[in-house]
C-alpha cells in the first residue's frame, strides 16, 4: 500500500493492487480553516489499515482567537472508509497540543479493529481519566460498506459515551481494480 498527501488540495490518497481512495484529510492550501498547517504520521499499519495521527499546529484563526488539535484516523482498506477514533483540540493561546497519553492504538480483530485506551484525556486543569473500549465492525450492504462502531466498555466502568461518535472522512474518489 502506498499513502500519498496532496497538501495543495487537502486530499490523502491510499493506493493498493485493488484499489485506490482518495479522502479530504483537510482544506486546500489557502482556502482558510481552523488547520492550515498540519503534520500526518504513520502509528500502524498493515495491508488492510492504517492508523494516522494528524497534529494541527497552533493557528491564530481571529485577533487573540486560536485552534490546535490532536486526531487519530483509521483508514480501512475493505471497506474504503476513513473515520477518527480519537480527537482532542485546545483554544487558549498558551494551551499544550492536546495530544493523547498513551498514544492510542488498535489491534485486529475478526472482520474489524478493537480500539482500548485507557488514559488521561486534555482539558483544563490538567486531564480526566478515560476509558474507551470500542470495537470497529465491517459491515457490507449491496455496494456499499462502512465500518461499524460499538462500545464495548463494561457500563460499570467511566467511559467516553461519545466515543463511537467519531467523523467519516469524505470518500472524494473509490477506484477499485
Amino acid at each position: 500500500m502506498t499513502i500519498r498527501l496532496s497538501p495543495e488540495k487537502g486530499h490523502l490518497t491510499f493506493s493498493s493492487n485493488n484499489a485506490t481512495h482518495v479522502f479530504a484529510i483537510a482544506r486546500p492550501q489557502g482556502q482558510g480553516g481552523v488547520c492550515p498547517a498540519y503534520k500526518l504520521t504513520v502509528v500502524d499499519a498493515s495491508e488492510d489499515h492504517v492508523l494516522l495521527k494528524r497534529i494541527c499546529r497552533k493557528y491564530e484563526y481571529k485577533p487573540n482567537k486560536f485552534s490546535r488539535s490532536v486526531a487519530y484516523y483509521l483508514y480501512d482498506s475493505p471497506t474504503a472508509t476513513m473515520r477518527d477514533i480519537w480527537v482532542a483540540s485546545a483554544t487558549g493561546k498558551d494551551d499544550p497540543l492536546p495530544d493523547a497519553k498513551p498514544s492510542p492504538t488498535i489491534e485486529r480483530v475478526s472482520n474489524g479493529y478493537e480500539f482500548k485506551w485507557s488514559g488521561v484525556y486534555p482539558s483544563q486543569g490538567g486531564g480526566t481519566l478515560v476509558r474507551t473500549h470500542n470495537r470497529y465492525v465491517r459491515k457490507f450492504e449491496g455496494r456499499n460498506s462502512t465500518l461499524v462502531c460499538k462500545n464495548v466498555l463494561d457500563k460499570n466502568q467511566f467511559s467516553d459515551s461519545a466515543s463511537c461518535e467519531g467523523e467519516f472522512l469524505p470518500r472524494l474518489n473509490s477506484n477499485e481494480k
